[in-house]
């Protein structure tokens, strides 16, 4: 805003005040970015494994532990999940893609996937929805990591 007061104030044409505009957007874009990379090498410069502290168990099926979110992230980024389309096969979902979007508070952010496969080992033990979650569920936290 301070750019667009001074050139206001200059009586600058609009095509000089748009590349300043730019500039400025470009700069801060920039600095976004920095600062972006800055909070993700702090992520991934954590040394100690990521601890298992939840778990679950099928009324039928082996137990099973998994680290939660709380545990993955402490590097003030900000995140969240979306799914592309389900792939189905014979009435049966086969995969999906999974989406982590991960933004800094400064504006940067960037995309990264995972496949979710849900596990037909499983089957007899969970529906067809509880394995599709449960591939998902695996999906956000590995593209999250």
């Amino acid at each position: 805003m301070e750019l667009l007061a001074i050139a206001v104030n200059q009586n600058l044409d609009v095509e000089k005040m748009r590349a300043l505009m730019e500039l400025e957007k470009d700069y801060r874009g920039e600095q976004a970015k920095a600062a972006f990379m800055k909070a993700m090498s702090k992520f991934s410069g954590v040394k100690e494994p990521i601890r298992k502290n939840a778990g679950g168990n099928q009324s039928k099926g082996p137990r099973y532990t998994y680290a939660d979110y709380a545990e993955i992230v402490d590097c003030k980024l900000s995140f969240s999940h979306t799914k592309g389309p389900a792939e189905i096969s014979g009435g049966v979902v086969i995969m999906q893609e999974v989406f982590c979007n991960i933004m800094h508070s400064d504006g940067h952010g960037e995309v990264f996937s995972f496949i979710a496969i849900p596990d037909q080992k499983m089957a007899g033990y969970m529906s067809p929805s509880q394995l599709l979650q449960s591939a998902v569920s695996y999906a956000k936290r590995q593209s999250l990591c």
